[in-house]
Formats: structure tokens, sequence, C-alpha cells
């Protein structure tokens, strides 16, 4: 393999501590009480979000948590791997419903004031 190709091979984690960190990485953040945060938006930030937005991150994240419910796994990875998942997809279900509440938010401020471009 030429040294471009290591360089640009992706390793599949191993157990779960390398998975989270991934997840991490990706701006997923299972430890906030936010659901918006879990899924790695800032709902008052950038670009307003869309349906589709929260579905794709939701798609995003079952698709790297089933990396962790691999047979080759530990029981333990396993569990940790499916309660994410059911955390993730409930956090998608309440960005859905909150969805307008947080568009109906974002209108009625002026964009020098969203949290994040200040």
């Amino acid at each position: 393999m030429s040294a471009d190709a290591q360089r640009a091979a992706v390793a599949v984690p191993r157990d779960w501590t390398a998975l989270a960190a991934l997840m991490s990485k990706l701006a997923f953040n299972r430890n906030s009480n936010d659901h918006w945060t879990q899924l790695g938006f800032g709902p008052l930030c950038g670009a307003a979000p869309t349906e589709l937005d929260i579905f794709a991150r939701v798609r995003l994240g079952n698709l790297l948590l089933d990396l962790g419910g691999e047979p080759t796994r530990s029981p333990e990875d396993r569990d940790k791997a499916t309660q994410a998942k059911d955390q993730l997809t409930l956090a998608g279900n309440r960005c859905e419903t909150g969805l307008s509440d947080i568009l109906s938010a974002r209108r009625l401020l002026r964009p020098d004031k969203l949290p994040c471009w200040k």
C-alpha cells in the first residue's frame, strides 16, 4: 500500500471508547440534556435547521452506532451502542417536534443577535 493510501485509510473503531470519541468529533453529544446538542446542532446558530437536516444527523449517528452493535463486539459495547441509538432517535423526534418553535424564535432574532455570531 502506498503512503497516500495508508494516510487515507479509515479504521473502524475497535471498541465503545473509540466509537464514542468518533461521535464526539462529529459533534454528537450524548452527555447533553439538550436534544439539539445531542444531534450536534446549535438551533440558533448558523443556517436554520430543517427536517431533512435532523433526519440526516439521526441517520448518520445510527449508521456509526451500528458499528458498535456488530456481533464481534463485547456485550457491553453492543448494549451501549443500542442505548445510544435509542437516545439519538428520541433526540431526533424531539427536534422534529420542536422545529417550528425554533424557526419562530430564529425569525424574532436579528442575525447579529444570534448567540453563535457574537
